[in-house]
């Protein structure tokens, strides 16, 4: 270890991103052979782990959601009754229930993605995840809540990721409706090493470093994109299907 000057890139930041690269390929590709050529020498332990991820989350959406941004909204999902009879329904005492029924429901079932954007969906304050945000201690305990009800299901190490998961992504969601308090007091709890295997992570990082918030800005260009070039090529999408496409 004292031949290392730094490290670049730690083993927990390697594991994340390469798990994130087999749901990629895997959603990508679903229903055809994946050839995986490695590019020797260098590549051939990272070609081997990746093999090893792609194996691991082939259908296996709750090893994405450990660490992951991404969340699975149920009503973008369809569902099979039998999972509904098998694992139970939401939990109307819990403030993300869909959250909490997703992460069971992706343990004891495969998820399959389509491949094809079949929905539209807009994030602002309004919401009920968002509104939440204004109330530091109830966000945290909700949030955390969720992580909590799910452990006994969970190994120890799918709880520690979990549990750091949950930190981190209340963290950059305070960052990106601009409550910059509410992510101090949360930066203490966050695994700040992590933060750049994602986009909107390092971003979030900057904030940790520097105490700029440009992750609120960039979401807000974001929408306002997708609102001014986007809205068209959805309404025309949508009108074709019998639909209708607003925001609000």
């Amino acid at each position: 270890m004292k031949d290392i000057e730094a490290v670049i890139f730690s083993e927990a930041e390697i594991a994340a991103t390469l798990r994130r690269m087999a749901t990629e390929i895997t959603r990508d590709y679903a229903g055809k052979t994946v050839v995986l050529l490695g590019v020797l020498k260098g590549a051939l332990f990272v070609t081997a782990d990746l093999a090893r991820a792609l194996a691991a989350v082939s259908g296996n959406a709750l090893e994405v959601l450990l660490d992951g941004e991404d969340f699975l909204m149920p009503s973008l999902c369809l569902f099979d009754r039998r999972i509904f009879e098998t694992i139970g329904y939401f939990n109307p005492g819990r403030y993300h229930e869909d959250h909490e029924f997703i992460l069971r429901a992706s343990r004891a079932y495969p998820v399959v993605p389509t491949g094809r954007r079949l929905v539209v969906y807009r994030q602002s304050t309004s919401g009920k995840c968002r509104g939440i945000l204004r109330d530091f201690e109830r966000a945290r305990d909700e949030e955390l809540s969720v992580a909590g009800d799910v452990a006994p299901m969970l190994t120890p190490e799918q709880n520690r990721r979990l549990h750091q998961n949950a930190r981190r992504s209340l963290y950059c969601r305070f960052l990106m409706y601009g409550f910059n308090r509410h992510a101090k007091r949360m930066l203490p709890e966050v695994d700040v090493a992590s933060l750049p295997a994602s986009g909107k992570g390092r971003l979030a990082w900057l904030f940790a470093r520097s105490g700029i918030n440009v992750l609120a800005p960039a979401r807000e260009t974001l929408q306002t994109g997708y609102r001014l070039f986007a809205q068209r090529t959805w309404n025309r999408v949508l009108r074709q299907a019998g639909l209708d496409l607003l925001y609000g």
